[in-house]
């Protein structure tokens, strides 16, 4: 029996001897400790740099001092200036002390009696006014005046007043010599001297526009503990940089000295520390990956091969793994995925089945099949509904219910959606129509089901989508014929009584037209006999038009009997006989008819209109009577000759297209013209008895019903219309086709 070993102990004593954690630890540690070290020297570095730049500043200033009292020994004692030269040696000091602005001396009333530089416009000016004055006659000590901006030169100036016996003197400081102390800093350092004056204004720093700005920053933590006496090293943003400054007092005037240095570049500083103690971890770490790695690889090669197969089995690839495995864990999880392998094979046939057998059937119905998301984008669809609507799937999935519904029925199927479908879960079958890739529209017969989710969410929506434009076509077919048969009866009955007495008025019409000719040898006798002139009465009855009332009684009676004729035609069933004949002879002995019409040439001149005859190459002889065909074509030609004659305004190319095609199981005969089109409304009623659009006493109604009597109920046939205003009016014609003479076509 072969022993297992413990993966879990193995891996857990390899991991125990490497040690990676506590190496990591220490180095983090020592960096922290390192780094706080770093620190805490660059802070007394900056203290110490901070308390030399204050006692720069106290020499400058002492500086200005003993220049001011030597010129207020020296302006003092007259044994050794005399008055008029005061001037001359006010300006020679300044040549020696460039950094001092002016020199004044003052009397007791605070008028100017010597100044430097010298200015005609200044002499006796009173400065009684200013602070510097005030407060130097009243003290016996220096003073120093608030940092104010030099009217002169825009720069920082300071302002010293020493008392005199009669007067005072005073001296202006521009604190821009304060730079030579600032601009001291080593670039390398990354860190800025700066000199702040008791009210918190920057007065002298190495970047020029703090001065110029007269920024502001007595709110920093800095500041504040160095005005109150207590200097040190504080943390704080300024213009959202980090910084840490060390800031001291300058006793002599309250102002503050500080060195700022970015807390960036304290980090900085310790990045040497960071490369080299950074490398060090990364060697000893690197180390122990190495020496896990190498006692690892023989623990784990048998999981990496089970996570291959697992890789497999996620891609489809379901064999299981035959390799025995050494340790327990792993033999125990190679048995369970092998049992779930077979579990899957077993489960994925029965699937492949079940979905073979919904594919087939899903694709093979009639019907169309549309699936829907929630927000009613088309998400999946059979081959019958792309068929009906004329897109391909990937099309349809861009597209939405919306995009294949007209407007008009958007409301309607909202409705249906949310009172139907959503509360119960399925609609009534309803109608509405479609609209094809092409822009057309068609009717269909739809009922919706809700999909519901796992967690009974709803999910979609499923369409069955039945054509129905056919079956409408059909129904309207239908209709027709009952009412031809219908009212076949009624104008069998009518024609039969009206007949009789029209005949004895045609006869007597014809009678009385025979008798008031002067011609006959009869008529004569008879006037002669009753002494009346012939010829007279002629006149007389020309005079009265009573000749021309005779003529539209006969024509009256004439065509009243035509009409009772076709009457008779329509209910008659025809005992004609159906022989074989030739489509294209039919078409011209109908053209030729059409063109003698004497009706006819009354409103237009059918020579004028553009007759396109297109007939295949391939169509066979067609059985049926070739008298009644004739007739057919006759109506269809006069009826579109008069349409297109009333067209306004007036049509300039008149036209006629007759297209003979063979389908499958019939042969489709089309008359198109491209006059004013039919209405909708009569489209409906066109094919019914006595139905016309034409004007009183043009047309008896009973052209198109008599020629639809004869394709369907004669010949078997279908006979319908399209039409629109655009494009005029297409009558289509189908005729059956025997089986034997589809073999031969």
């Amino acid at each position: 029996m072969k022993f297992f070993y413990s993966l879990k102990n193995m891996l857990t004593l390899n991991f125990i001897m490497l040690g990676v954690l506590p190496i990591v630890i220490i180095g983090l540690m020592t960096l922290n400790l390192l780094t706080d070290q770093m620190k805490k020297e660059l802070t007394q570095r900056n203290a110490l740099l901070a308390r030399s730049v204050a006692g720069e500043v106290e020499r400058l200033l002492q500086t200005h001092l003993n220049v001011l009292e030597q010129v207020k020994a020296i302006v003092s004692d007259q044994k050794m200036i005399d008055p008029e030269q005061i001037d001359t040696y006010l300006a020679s000091v300044m040549g020696v002390y460039p950094a001092i602005e002016s020199i004044m001396l003052l009397d007791d009333q605070g008028k100017i009696r010597h100044c430097s530089p010298c200015s005609a416009e200044l002499y006796g000016m009173d400065m009684s006014n200013q602070p510097f004055f005030q407060l130097g006659r009243k003290s016996h000590t220096p003073c120093w005046s608030s940092t104010t901006l030099s009217v002169q030169t825009g720069q920082p100036t300071l302002s010293l007043c020493l008392r005199l016996e009669t007067g005072v003197v005073v001296s202006h400081l521009n604190l821009a010599a304060l730079r030579r102390i600032t601009d001291k800093t080593d670039p390398n350092q990354n860190e800025d001297i700066a000199i702040i004056d008791a009210q918190g204004t920057i007065i002298a720093h190495p970047d020029q526009s703090l001065v110029d700005q007269r920024v502001n920053v007595s709110h920093l933590q800095a500041v504040q503990q160095a005005l109150s006496g207590k200097g040190g090293t504080y943390s704080y943003e300024f213009r959202g940089v980090k910084k840490l400054a060390s800031a001291v007092i300058i006793p002599e005037t309250g102002w503050v000295s500080a060195v700022i240095l970015p807390v960036k570049a304290v980090h900085l500083a310790v990045r040497p520390i960071h490369k080299l103690l950074w490398p060090g971890m990364a060697l000893t770490a690197l180390f122990a990956v190495i020496s896990s790695v190498l006692m690892l690889k023989r623990t784990l090669k048998p999981l990496a091969q089970l996570t291959v197969h697992a890789g497999k089995i996620a891609r489809g690839d379901y064999q299981p793994l035959a390799e025995k495995q050494h340790y327990q864990e792993l033999q125990a999880l190679t048995e369970a995925s092998n049992a779930m392998i077979l579990a899957i094979n077993a489960r994925e046939e029965a699937i492949r089945q079940s979905e073979a057998r919904y594919r087939g059937l899903y694709q093979s119905l009639m019907d169309g099949f549309v699936c829907l998301d929630m927000d009613g984008r088309i998400t999946e669809s059979n081959k019958a509904f792309q068929t009906m609507v004329g897109y391909d799937q990937e099309q349809l999935k861009s597209l939405s219910y919306l995009d294949l519904t007209p407007e008009k029925w958007q409301p309607v199927e909202r409705s249906i959606i949310s009172d139907q479908v959503l509360p119960r879960g399925y609609s009534d079958v309803y109608e509405k129509e479609y609209r094809r890739k092409n822009g057309t529209l068609f009717p269909v017969e739809l009922r919706t089901l809700l999909l519901k989710d796992e967690n009974n969410q709803n999910q979609g929506l499923w369409a069955i989508v039945r054509d129905v434009t056919e079956t409408k076509k059909m129904q309207e077919m239908i209709i027709q014929t009952e009412k031809m048969l219908s009212l076949g009866g009624i104008a069998a009955g009518i024609a039969h009584e009206i007949n009789n007495p029209l005949g004895i008025v045609l006869q007597a019409a014809q009678n009385l037209a025979q008798r008031t000719r002067t011609d006959f040898a009869k008529n004569q006798e008879t006037a002669k006999a009753l002494g009346v002139d012939m010829e007279m009465v002629a006149r007389y009855i020309k005079a009265r038009k009573l000749d021309i009332f005779v003529e539209h009684i006969q024509s009256g009676a004439v065509r009243a009997a035509d009409i009772i004729r076709h009457m008779l035609d329509f209910t008659r069933h025809s005992n004609s006989k159906h022989t074989v004949c030739d489509i294209r002879r039919i078409i011209e002995n109908a053209v030729g008819l059409t063109e003698k019409d004497y009706d006819l040439k009354k409103s237009c001149d059918f020579k004028k209109i553009d007759i396109q005859i297109q007939i295949d190459e391939d169509i066979p002889q067609i059985c049926c009577n070739m008298i009644e065909m004739e007739q057919v074509f006759l109506n269809l030609f006069r009826n579109a000759a008069q349409a297109m004659a009333e067209t306004t305004p007036a049509l300039t190319s008149p036209r006629i297209r007759v297209r003979i095609s063979q389908h499958p199981r019939c042969i489709r005969m089309e008359v198109e013209d491209n006059g004013p089109g039919v209405p909708l409304e009569s489209q409906r009623r066109i094919f019914e008895p006595f139905f016309t659009t034409k004007p009183p006493g043009i047309g008896t109604g009973l052209g198109l019903s008599v020629s639809y009597f004869i394709v369907t109920k004669g010949h078997g046939g279908r006979f319908f219309v399209n039409s629109n205003a655009r494009s005029g009016t297409c009558f289509t014609i189908e005729l059956p086709v025997p089986v034997h003479e589809q073999n031969a076509a």
